[in-house]
């Protein structure tokens, strides 16, 4: 699985992960190129919508970030006690206001995992502070997104939790 992303300053380019590469359209999906391969599984990717030059992607082999639209990526480090494949499932999400500030959701953190949940970084994922409380114990995170205007705040969503998904599903919001 992989994320389809459409440039918000230019509506006829796409990205899309596809295998080990991330691609791009410049044409509204009639043709495509291959940016750059990963040596491994692209699964999700964001790009900063206060400058779209700033993407950040996880692949099975890590977390990448890259400034100039996806030509070339750096990559950068992992959040304490995460490995680069359970960060690989999870979701990320570019600030909307400053493209430094990132988001990292651990996705592969069951219900009954101990693990850290949520993680930011100011320095584009250069080092990491985990955004981790109790609260979001006993259920399993599916999807996060970066809420653009606020005090660096964050959404994320549950499934349902709890024995056979008796509990109802969750937002639970954050900011800085």
């Amino acid at each position: 699985y992989s994320s389809l992303l459409i440039d918000h300053e230019d509506y006829e380019t796409f990205y899309v992960g596809e295998g080990n590469d991330f691609w791009r359209s410049e044409d509204g999906g009639n043709s495509w190129e291959s940016l750059h391969s990963f040596g491994s599984e692209v699964f999700h990717f964001d790009n900063s919508r206060a400058n779209s030059d700033y993407m950040y992607l996880l692949a099975r082999n890590g977390i990448y970030r890259s400034t100039d639209r996806g030509e070339s990526f750096t990559a950068v480090s992992l959040p304490p006690g995460l490995s680069a494949n359970n960060a690989s499932y999870g979701r990320i999400a570019a600030g909307g206001t400053n493209p430094l500030d990132v988001w990292l959701m651990d996705y592969r953190a069951g219900a009954t995992s101990s693990r850290n949940r949520v993680w930011y970084s100011s320095n584009g994922g250069n080092s990491w502070t985990s955004w981790h409380t109790s609260a979001l114990a006993g259920r399993q995170w599916t999807a996060m997104a970066h809420h653009v205007g606020s005090n660096g705040g964050v959404y994320i969503a549950s499934n349902r939790g709890g024995n056979a998904g008796t509990m109802p599903a969750k937002i639970m919001y954050r900011d800085k």
